[in-house]
């Protein structure tokens, strides 16, 4: 789940910046919080899917 929310950060600021909307625009919680939570979301499903219950 760390690493899909890390990653799922790091995808999302780079998606801000490469239609250049100004990263200065977002504040830091803001951004990190709205991409945190659906990368967990992904990393919590793919570990179910991998490792079952």
């Amino acid at each position: 789940m760390l690493a899909g929310t890390g990653l799922c950060v790091l995808a999302g600021a780079a998606s801000i910046a490469a239609v250049g909307e100004p990263m200065a625009s977002w504040e830091p919680w803001a951004l990190a919080a709205s991409l945190a939570v659906p990368g967990a979301a992904a990393g919590w499903t793919l570990h179910r899917v991998a490792y079952g219950r």
